[in-house]
């Protein structure tokens, strides 16, 4: 019978993959498989929550349930957002009506893991008995908006700055930021502004704001935005004297941001300033310096000199295909495994060590059905990942999210499975940055990944898109970066910022 531990978890380190208790007891993930109903994933734990913890012989959690039981509610509605009834979009604001037990029914908000308060923070069919504590939602006023394409940018790029600004505390402002409902409060004397954080990640976004009345709307990374949700944000501003702020990085000359607001910014009577990352005081000379040297073409020219540029060529232009050395002797700290998976089309994945801080692509998989005229099934792939990692303890297999079947075949080999995150353009800069700064390495015997950097060009359309084809070790090694901006193993560089 294992060892059983009750106690309330503390603290969660992703980076370690660890818990630490409230009795300052640290306890490690255990590699060995259950066949129980219970969870086992230590990192889907939550924080301030009690749990019966089952420990293998070494002292690792092997399984664990929530100390309180398992408690089950009747989700009777859902809404779309504050204002109106609508579908269901994964990672936006939303609404419950929930019924639990004998308890009356009552609207909280929703969180999951960009940050929107729901009842479980997993989408990916993992644990589904965690349950956070709930906030009721609280209804305000709309004053003015803020809005990014993810609620987590404006809060970084924008209320956290802010925050530190001691000029504002000087002056007699008191700001007040309220995560939940993602509401900002100044106020100053008897006045009081109330400001919205909204995402605008994709179409559907519009129906967030739609309706509300605004005496302001600031758009953080407007280029990241689609049309539609701009353009309600826009017509949102009916207050007299209302005013709309963008702030972006510069994408392609055909984007529909350059060609309606830039271009045309004298006939909507709008002021346009454009920067060079030299025109910023937060960045050290060392730092701009740094950055100067870290891009080449496409993204030099738009992440440094601030131009509205079209991509062309090959994507990874800087990539010397010669200067690849051998992965390095000693002992590597962790090891992970990144796949983008394929049936009639090749599959690739990277097995990634890390020492000293910088990740290498030591070995690879690469199998193209059509070229050796035969399709391979689940089962066999899962086989060829086992060889790749060779017995290595893998902390985390990065995974095609559209690979369904094949990620439920690693689960039920006992991998520990991650869908990844499949934004192409910002997973292409990551991946330049975290190249060109020496975060990630891609080691002399990984040919197939070599070859494609070779290949791996821009459509010639103007329209930032990539051909679909020599991609898929360059899907793979794109996912493996993201994943590590995800879990704080970051591949991009922190910036130096003052506070002025």
């Amino acid at each position: 019978k294992p060892e059983m531990v009750s106690d309330q978890i503390k603290a969660i380190s992703f980076k370690d993959v660890t818990v630490t208790t409230d009795s300052d007891n640290t306890y490690g993930q255990s590699g060995i498989f259950n066949k129980t109903k219970m969870d086992e994933v230590i990192t889907n734990m939550d924080e301030d929550v009690d749990y019966n913890m089952y420990l293998d012989k070494y002292g690792y959690i092997r399984a664990y349930e929530l100390a309180a039981g398992t408690k089950y509610a009747l989700l009777s509605e859902l809404y779309y957002g504050y204002y109106q009834n609508g579908r269901y979009v994964t990672n936006n604001d939303l609404t419950v009506e929930l019924t639990a037990g004998e308890e009356k029914t009552e609207e909280f908000d929703v969180l999951n893991e960009d940050g929107n308060d729901f009842v479980m923070d997993n989408v990916q069919g993992q644990s589904k008995s965690n349950w956070r504590t709930l906030d009721k939602s609280t209804l305000y006023q709309d004053v003015y908006n803020g809005v990014g394409n993810f609620s987590v940018g404006p809060e970084r790029n924008v209320l956290q700055p802010l925050q530190n600004v001691a000029y504002l505390a000087q002056n007699g402002f008191a700001l007040e930021y309220t995560r939940s409902g993602h509401v900002l409060t100044v106020a100053r004397g008897k006045r009081v502004n109330t400001f919205y954080v909204f995402g605008g990640r994709d179409e559907s976004s519009y129906m967030l704001i739609q309706g509300v009345t605004l005496a302001g709307v600031l758009l953080d990374e407007a280029a990241l935005m689609p049309q539609s949700f701009v353009d309600q944000a826009c017509a949102r501003c009916s207050v007299r004297g209302g005013r709309v702020w963008f702030s972006c990085n510069p994408a392609g000359p055909e984007h529909w941001f350059y060609r309606e607001w830039i271009c045309k910014a004298e006939e909507k009577r709008a002021l346009y300033l454009r920067f060079a990352m030299e025109d910023n005081p937060g960045l050290s000379p060392k730092v701009r310096e740094r950055y100067g040297r870290m891009f080449q073409g496409t993204f030099y020219r738009r992440y440094v000199l601030g131009e509205w540029t079209a991509a062309e060529g090959l994507v990874y232009d800087f990539f010397d295909r010669d200067a690849m050395e051998p992965a390095p002797e000693g002992e590597f700290t962790r090891w992970r495994i990144s796949c983008d998976y394929g049936t009639r089309n090749p599959a690739s994945f990277g097995l990634w060590g890390e020492m000293d801080g910088i990740w290498y692509r030591v070995k690879e998989f690469y199998y193209d059905a059509r070229e050796r005229g035969r399709q391979k099934t689940d089962g066999e792939y899962a086989e060829d990942l086992k060889n790749l990692a060779g017995g290595r303890c893998i902390e985390i297999v990065i995974v095609d999210p559209s690979a369904a079947s094949f990620i439920e075949a690693l689960r039920r080999e006992g991998w520990r499975v991650r869908r990844a995150d499949n934004r192409i353009s910002e997973g292409i800069r990551r991946t330049a940055q975290a190249l060109k700064s020496g975060k990630i390495v891609i080691c002399r015997g990984c040919q197939a990944a070599a070859r494609e950097f070779g290949l791996y060009r821009w459509e010639e359309d103007g329209q930032d898109r990539v051909r679909k084809e020599h991609d898929h070790a360059m899907d793979d090694i794109r996912y493996f970066v993201m994943a590590l901006d995800s879990d704080g193993g970051s591949a991009a560089l922190a910036v130096e910022r003052r506070v002025f």
